[in-house]
């Protein structure tokens, strides 16, 4: 009868619940610092038969109990312990935590005159959020107070609510390849990163060139190369600086050396080379014809993707600021289709032959190319196993 089932869930439930109990005893007593996912990402999936099991119980108290009015007997209970609730839960939260909408500031007023994204302004760079030397917790603490401070942490929410494109993301679904970049050329230690969160923590100004960076958030009072343009008194805190970069690749970069490395072992050293001596780092089997520069490369917004022209006379490959995958679609207006291809371990190159005009943007989904994210991991992977 039901009972099976419910006592085989049931019986489930309590082995999970002794499995967490007892990580979190052995993290805590052996473990100087988890960096592994948090137990409520597991425990999320079975709140669903919290609250299965709990209405459960209240029928079983209700037919043992038999109230003469039922309904009053479950809702005085819920009347009483709702403001408890609210009152334990929010008795230690911050004054301030990310406010919706955010604050404006001097900062974020330039940054979005400068940077800010909407359907045809054309791509003018990234910010990045960063401390150099420091950990994703000590920035992230950093953050907080400007945060309670200002009402805009202008570290990833509080920009992204005023439409400024950060190199800061928050994603499950970050990329190997992305993190692989990361760790070589704009962290410090290996072993900083976060699943869901990129940690930057050494400045390296010609990768963040590269990827299209012209702004940099940071308490830091100088930075070698870069220009202080604004700055935002924080209470209690270091003032936070905004420094723009110059020579930021914002409407690609035109190649005309292209170097084939096998492996990721390989690319590092020939990347590193590459910002002294601009060339593409090629890891696939492309076999390219003999390249020319471009010029007149332009990269304009649109909704859901980016329209990007240019002009050679000849055949010309065009790095623009935005990752790879083969969820990549190119929508020709006119010329010859340009080739997508996997540039310096993370970018796209687009190959073309005298006129680049597309719109390109990443499209995955049920019945367009679903295994396409898939097919990223494996060939990034298959890189990773390269000698």
């Amino acid at each position: 009868g039901a009972r099976g089932p419910a006592r085989i869930v049931a019986l489930n439930v309590l082995v999970f619940q002794a499995i967490l109990v007892a990580t979190g005893i052995l993290a805590v007593t052996l473990v100087s610092h988890w960096s592994y996912p948090i137990p409520l990402y597991y425990e999320l999936l079975y709140i669903p038969l919290y609250a299965l099991f709990a209405a459960y119980a209240g029928e079983q108290l209700l037919n043992r109990w038999r109230p003469r009015r039922p309904a009053l007997a479950l809702l005085l209970p819920a009347l009483l312990l709702t403001p408890a609730a609210f009152f334990l839960v929010n008795r230690d939260a911050p004054e301030r935590q990310f406010p919706i909408p955010s604050a404006g500031s001097p900062l974020t007023d330039r940054l979005e005159r400068d940077i800010g994204i909407a359907p045809g302004r054309a791509f003018a760079g990234r910010v990045v959020s960063m401390i150099a030397g420091k950990t994703f917790d000590e920035q992230e603490q950093y953050f907080y107070a400007v945060d309670h401070a200002t009402g805009n942490d202008h570290f990833h929410t509080g920009l992204w609510l005023h439409d400024i494109p950060t190199l800061t993301e928050y994603n499950q679904l970050l990329t190997p390849a992305f993190f692989w970049f990361t760790e070589q050329f704009l962290q410090e230690k290996p072993g900083e990163q976060r699943r869901n969160w990129i940690n930057f923590s050494r400045l390296n100004l010609p990768a963040l060139r590269l990827l299209g960076v012209r702004y940099i958030l940071t308490p830091d009072t100088a930075i070698p190369e870069a220009a202080l343009r604004e700055t935002l008194p924080v209470k209690g805190k270091p003032n936070l600086n905004l420094f723009e970069l110059d020579k930021v690749n914002t409407n690609g970069v035109f190649v005309t050396q292209a170097i084939s490395v096998h492996g990721l072992a390989e690319a590092k050293d020939a990347i590193a080379a590459s910002f002294a001596a601009p060339a593409a780092v090629l890891l696939g089997e492309e076999k390219l014809p003999p390249l020319i520069a471009g010029r007149d490369s332009h990269i304009e917004i649109e909704r859901g993707g980016w329209h990007i022209t240019a002009r050679s006379d000849g055949a010309s490959l065009l790095i623009v600021p935005f990752e790879y995958s083969r969820c990549l679609d190119l929508t020709v207006h006119n010329g010859p289709p340009p080739q997508a291809i996997r540039a310096d371990a993370v970018l796209t190159g687009l190959l073309f032959d005298r006129t680049l005009d597309v719109t390109m943007a990443a499209r995955v989904g049920e019945f367009h190319r679903p295994d396409c994210r898939w097919q990223d991991y494996k060939e990034f992977r298959r890189l990773m196993q390269q000698p």
